[in-house]
């Protein structure tokens, strides 16, 4: 595919989602999405998104200015953005993991995540390993 390119975020929630805003959220990124070519994977924890756009490079951007529009999200960081060889998140328009109360084996880097003291800014310094993240959980869905 010409232009894949794919771009993260964190950002937090407000007001807090209800189980059913976050299904309302799930469903119409998944239609929206499989319409627009995009697929990736959505993290939500305590009020923490975590994002992974894929897709032809003006499709992702067109989104992502759209996902900062929206009045749900503030404290939007941008975690990478980049050209793309292959799709990661291929199998979903987009893949989601409610992570409040999952249990999680002892891996370097998800448990500082899972850790209740954790912070989105920890993210921001360490882009790599929000990616890290993202892979792991993908397998779990």
């Amino acid at each position: 595919m010409k232009n894949l390119y794919h771009l993260a975020y964190v950002s937090e929630a407000n007001p807090l989602p209800t189980n059913k805003d976050l299904l309302a959220i799930l469903n119409t990124a998944r239609r929206f999405n499989a319409a627009m070519g995009i697929t990736g994977m959505l993290l939500f924890k305590e009020g923490v998104f975590v994002q992974v756009l894929e897709g032809v490079k003006q499709q992702v951007l067109d989104l992502y200015n759209r996902i900062e529009a929206d009045k749900r999200h503030h404290s939007l960081k941008i975690l990478f953005n980049e050209d793309l060889k292959t799709r990661e998140f291929s199998n979903w328009s987009m893949g989601f993991q409610n992570l409040n109360g999952l249990q999680t084996p002892n891996i370097e880097g998800i448990n500082d995540f899972m850790n209740p003291n954790f912070s989105p800014p920890q993210l921001v310094d360490a882009p790599r390993q929000a990616y890290k993240i993202l892979l792991h959980f993908r397998s779990m869905c």
